[in-house]
Parts: structure tokens; sequence; C-alpha cells
């Protein structure tokens, strides 16, 4: 059996801030995933949840999940299908963007580094994701190699740096942000913030609500001088975050350039072509997007 319906496309473009012809000449190719709202959304037996894998990055293959998904097939064959599908994909990523492997690191909202020159081999498709390093930097330098994330909701800032050839990919959502990611990612990859520019992915924008997440964490932006202007108090007590303000003012703080940042304008709160966390719970529109940043071989 296969999955039916697998409705993932890959977006290649380049961003405003990646045209220059010293950007260009690093061969540098930027890529997200996305869906076709026009087309069916139905996969294994019917159910939605399968589809997050859609960032070739799959779920974490255990019964629990399996049973999420409503298969009734056992959990070693149900878990080859999706295999099947995430090593597709891969295969179809890097013919198009020109790339020889793609490494998949597991966000988990730290600050950990993962260097693809050194510890490319332990994130590639080959390995099972539970066993990949949990990552939300990504550092690239070689030719024919790309870092990849796949959010629910929240933006990865695509940063080239010109000077050194480098390029960067930050998991930088609220978790992030309450870390300084940011920063701590020019500090651990040696980019020159100066010389760099960043194109942040679509996101959830204006009117996502942190105080039912995250109590703790609405305190703390609160006493930030970088922060407490971005959140949005509302009369029924929600509290909501400008995360674009947010992001701009920590992209500012760790040193880039504010005409050298770009923002993808589609919202993960409300775009139908986007797989989301958010876009289930609204539409039914189960999954993550990925978000690719390589140079091509």
């Amino acid at each position: 059996r296969k999955l039916k319906n697998v409705n993932v496309a890959i977006k290649q473009f380049t961003p405003e801030v990646f045209k220059s012809p010293s950007i260009q000449k690093l061969g540098v190719v930027y890529a997200e995933t996305r869906r076709d709202p026009s087309k069916p959304l139905e996969l294994l037996d019917g159910n939605l949840s399968v589809q997050e894998y859609a960032g070739a990055i799959p779920l974490v293959l255990t019964e629990k999940n399996r049973q999420r998904t409503g298969s009734e097939l056992p959990l070693e064959a149900w878990t080859a299908l999706i295999d099947e599908e995430v090593r597709k994909l891969d295969t179809d990523l890097k013919r198009q963007l020109g790339l020889t492997a793609i490494a998949y690191p597991a966000p988990v909202h730290k600050s950990d580094l993962l260097n693809l020159n050194t510890d490319l081999s332990k994130a590639t498709i080959s390995v099972p994701f539970a066993a990949r390093p949990e990552a939300d930097i990504g550092l690239v330098e070689q030719p024919g190699v790309a870092s990849a994330f796949a959010p629910a909701d929240w933006q990865i800032t695509s940063i080239v740096d010109t000077s050194t050839g480098r390029l960067v990919q930050v998991h930088s959502g609220y978790v992030g942000l309450d870390n300084k990611i940011l920063e701590k990612a020019v500090a651990t990859t040696g980019i020159n913030p100066r010389q760099s520019v960043a194109y942040v992915s679509p996101h959830a924008q204006a009117g996502y609500v942190v105080n039912q997440v995250n109590n703790g964490l609405v305190d703390r932006f609160s006493q930030s001088e970088q922060l407490r202007d971005h959140l949005l108090y509302k009369p029924d007590g929600v509290v909501e975050l400008d995360m674009k303000g947010a992001l701009k003012a920590q992209l500012e703080e760790a040193g880039f350039r504010d005409d050298h940042v770009e923002f993808s304008p589609n919202n993960t709160l409300s775009d139908a072509t986007l797989y989301s966390q958010s876009n289930f719970l609204t539409k039914g529109v189960n999954g993550r997007f990925g978000v690719i940043l390589g140079k091509r071989q």
C-alpha cells in the first residue's frame, strides 16, 4: 500500500535580500514546502495527521502516533509507509535544489548548534528522527549541503554572511526569543551580523495568544526592554504577541541591520497553503512546512 494524495509541493525562490551578486556567487538556495488547498487532504485511512511529515521530518514513529492517524495497519507497516514518503520527498528536494545532502536536526526550543561541517551524517534522512541531534541552529559552509527545519507555527530565520560565506538557520520562535537565540547563533557560528542578511520564513504573526501557552513567558517578556512593547493586552484578559516586531527587535539587538532583514508576508494563522499547527486547529489542516537553506553543488 502507498499513502494516497500526498500533497507536498516544493516552492523554491530567491528572497530579495538574497539577490545580491555576492550571495548569488555563493550558490545559495532557499525553499519552503507548501500544499495545494484545492487538492484532497485525505491520506491513509482518511486521516490528516500523517501529514506531519510534510516538511520532510517524520513523526516520531510510535504506537501512540499511529493511533492518532486512525490507521489499522500494524506499527511496522505504518512506519514503513511514512518512511517511504519522507525519503521520496528528500530525494525530490535534493534533485530540484541541486544538493547532495540535507540535514534535518530535531528542534527542541533550546540553543544547540548543529555544525554540518562535522555532524552532517548524524542528521540526514537515513537517521531515525529520534536519533538525530537536538538543535535549533544549523551551520552550512560546504557546497551541496543544506539545513532544513520544519516548524509548526514559528519562523525559521535564514542567514547568509557575505563576509565568510556561512549560512545559518535559526529556529527562532517565542521560546527562542526568550532564550535570546539570535544572539547565541551569532556567538556560536562566528558570523558577522553587520555583514549578514536574513530572511524570516512564514510564521504566526500578530494575533498569537501567548498567555494561554506560557504565562511565565509573558512575565519575562514584560520585563524585557526588547520585547515588552510587542505584547498586546486585550480587554478580555488575552495577551497576544506581535512576533514580527519582537523578532525584529532581537535581530537589531544581535547586530543585524534593519535594511538587511526581510520578512515573509505569509501568516501560518491564516495561509491555507501552509501546513501548520494553527491551521490544524482552525481548518483541519495538520502538519509542518519545511524551510531549506543550502549551497548548490
